[in-house]
């Protein structure tokens, strides 16, 4: 039982990173560094979730309504 749990988090967890790297890619090819360089620091193990958070916090108000904003929900959905 346990070895299929083992499996089941590894399978979730590179479905998540896997979604997370492709909002990423989306955000790198904007342009958009405020929030493209902190995803990529998360997913490399070297920044804080809560930095993350307030990053996209500020980065989704900063934009105010734009093409983004569906990404910025699925980003805090996938990190929180």
């Amino acid at each position: 039982m346990k070895l299929t749990n083992t499996r089941n988090c590894r399978k979730i967890r590179g479905i998540f990173i896997e979604e997370l790297k492709g909002i990423r890619e989306k955000f790198t090819a904007s342009g958009r560094e405020l929030i493209s360089i902190p995803v990529q620091q998360r997913l490399e193990g070297k920044a804080d979730k809560t930095v993350l958070i307030s990053t996209v916090i500020q980065a989704d108000e900063e934009c105010g309504g734009c093409e983004f904003d569906p990404l910025y929900k699925q980003a805090l959905e996938l990190i929180g």
